[in-house]
């Protein structure tokens, strides 16, 4: 997970709730997308259809912030100079675990 910006090296969870788009009781003055004319909307209930949405949009903002959180860490204005970068990251901590050296942050906490 992330914690004000900072890893802490726990898996990132994520847990979500959206308030449930209002009935559509009375007709409303709108547009046909496939006609292109003016119609009256029709009784619909809302409530549940926006969910599958929800999850496209809740995942875009999770990849969005871990791809800030990224930048933030390598720094880099083009893709090849942050592949670069993290390619160097990895080598660093694959030498830290040679060396002995815990990178993981729940290794050394007690039961």
């Amino acid at each position: 997970g992330t914690e004000g910006g900072i890893t802490t090296g726990a898996p990132v969870v994520v847990r979500a709730a959206m308030k449930p788009i209002s009935t559509l009781l009375m007709g409303r003055d709108s547009v046909n997308l496939a006609t292109g004319e003016n119609e009256r909307t029709v009784y619909e209930r809302s409530d549940f259809t926006a969910v599958p949405r929800a999850c496209v949009v809740g995942e875009a903002m999770v990849a969005f912030v871990l791809a800030d959180a990224l930048l933030e860490k390598l720094g880099g204005d083009n893709l090849p100079e942050i592949q670069a970068r993290l390619v160097l990251l990895r080598e660093q901590e694959a030498e830290w675990r040679r060396s002995g050296v815990r990178s993981d942050p729940y290794e050394w906490q007690v039961p």
